[in-house]
């Protein structure tokens, strides 16, 4: 495994971890932090991976390091154990509908193929979690996480596919 998978590996989990700890520590403020910088980064990422892995690997792999990330934001905070539920929750759904999407979109461009993966992935992670975390969904909430993490979905792609083109040193 070359080291820029495992640099985005241990990225990709890391932050979901922060994801996880900012949401319990700060609450709707943690919410909106991690909507726009860390989840969007995730789901990009996850963009880079498909490349890298296929089918079953592909879901394996990716609930695996959830499994683990989430796992690690128990560890380190045992009062964040619904935020945990909550996040391999959301992710898990966001990564099967992204998962099809993208594997349909494989032969689109990289814009569309990442960022509207990322759009359904978004929706599903934002509708599941708030269900799983807070026990109801809030559509003004909703609305506005899948415009925040939509949004930092798109500066994320250009940082991480246009800057440095990350999808071809994997």
């Amino acid at each position: 495994m070359n080291r820029w998978l495992q640099l985005v590996i241990f990225l990709y989990l890391s932050s979901i971890v922060c994801a996880n700890l900012l949401v319990k520590y700060l609450g709707a403020y943690g919410l909106w932090f991690s909507s726009f910088f860390l989840i969007p980064f995730d789901f990009v990422t996850r963009c880079l991976l498909h490349e890298k892995w296929n089918g079953l690997k592909l879901i394996l792999r990716l609930f695996a390091i959830t499994s683990i990330a989430c796992g690690l934001t128990y560890a380190l905070n045992v009062d964040a154990k619904l935020i945990a539920f909550a996040s391999i929750s959301g992710f898990t759904s966001a990564q099967l509908v992204a998962g099809i999407f993208y594997q349909f979109s494989k032969k689109k461009s990289w814009f569309f193929k990442v960022n509207m993966s990322d759009l359904v992935a978004i929706i599903a992670d934002s509708i599941v979690f708030q269900i799983v975390a807070f026990g109801h969904e809030d559509w003004t909430v909703t609305s506005g996480q899948v415009a925040i993490k939509f949004t930092g979905g798109l500066l994320w792609y250009y940082i991480l596919f246009k800057k440095f083109k990350l999808q071809n040193k994997l």
